[in-house]
C-alpha cells in the first residue's frame, strides 16, 4: 500500500510502515534546510552585488 494514503492514527504501532512518516519528516527537514541556506547564500550574493555597484 502507498505510504501516506491513510491517517497516521490507524498505524498499527507494530507495523513497520510506522517508521516511513517519520523518514519523510526527516527528509523534508533537510529540504528546509537545504532552502535556508540557499536563501542565506542568495542574499549574501545580493549584498556583494550592491556593494560592488556602489
Amino acid at each position: 500500500r502507498p505510504a501516506g494514503n491513510y491517517p497516521i492514527q490507524q498505524i498499527n504501532p507494530q507495523d513497520p510502515s510506522i517508521f516511513i512518516p517519520r523518514h519523510i519528516q526527516l527528509q523534508v527537514c533537510q529540504v528546509r534546510q537545504i532552502f535556508v541556506c540557499l536563501s542565506f547564500q542568495e542574499i549574501k550574493v545580493k549584498q556583494t552585488l550592491r556593494f560592488l555597484n556602489e
